[in-house]
C-alpha cells in the first residue's frame, strides 16, 4: 500500500520529465506510441485483477451447539414453527407500509 501510494504521487512529478525526454529522442509520433504502449500494458494488468472473494477459502460454521435467539423477545426460539425474527420484522414493516 505504501509503495503504491508513493508511486501514484510521483507519477505526475516525473511524467512531464519523461515525456520531454521522449519528445527530444523519438519525436511526437514515437512518444505517442510509447505512451500508448504503457497505457495498453496498464489495461492488460487491470483486466487481470480479480475480486479477492473468488480466492477465499470457504469456511463452514458448525451449527450444533448454537441456538437462534429471537430479536423480538430475546428468548431462544423453540421448534414449534414460529416465524423467525427477520421475517417477523419484514412482515411488520410491510403491514405498516400497506396501511
Amino acid at each position: 500500500m505504501g509503495f503504491g501510494m508513493t508511486a501514484m504521487g510521483l507519477g505526475p512529478v516525473f511524467m512531464p520529465l519523461v515525456i520531454s525526454k521522449l519528445m527530444d529522442i523519438y519525436g511526437v509520433t514515437g512518444t505517442a506510441l510509447i505512451l500508448g504502449g504503457l497505457s495498453l500494458h496498464s489495461l492488460v494488468g487491470a483486466l487481470l485483477l480479480q475480486p479477492v472473494k473468488w480466492h477465499m477459502k470457504k469456511q463452514e460454521v458448525p451449527l450444533e451447539g448454537t441456538e437462534i435467539v429471537d430479536e423480538v423477545d430475546g428468548e431462544p426460539d423453540d421448534e414449534r414453527g414460529e416465524v423467525p425474527a427477520l421475517c417477523y420484522h419484514f412482515l411488520h414493516c410491510t403491514e405498516l407500509v400497506c396501511k
